[in-house]
């Protein structure tokens, strides 16, 4: 019996790959399945090593632009009148977020 699960995710990203593993792996534990062969055993398991992967890429990004913000905040608190070299490398991090997350 062919199991399948429904759930809207975006066509890129990490989520993707989450949901595909989610509901593949869903489709192992069924109670209703009672054996299983070993090409659909693999075939989760490429999913789920392809989601992790993928989870770990978005997390190294996330921490990547958290550190950004920390130091433009830094930036910020750092002096009411910045030098210039304060000034271009806020300017460098606002615009390597802007290419990053919203591309012209």
């Amino acid at each position: 019996m062919e199991l399948e699960y429904n759930i809207s995710l975006p066509a890129q990203g990490y989520l993707r790959y989450l949901g595909e593993a989610i509901c593949r792996t869903y489709g192992l534990f069924e109670p209703e399945v009672e054996a299983l062969d070993d090409t659909r055993i693999h075939a989760v398991k490429s999913v789920l090593y392809v989601a992790i992967e993928r989870a770990g890429m978005e997390a190294e990004r996330s921490n990547s632009v958290q550190q950004m913000l920390r130091e433009l905040l830094f930036l910020m608190n750092s002096r009411a009148d910045p030098v210039w070299s304060e000034k271009q490398e806020a300017l460098r991090i606002l615009r390597e977020l802007q290419n990053r997350f919203f591309p012209a």
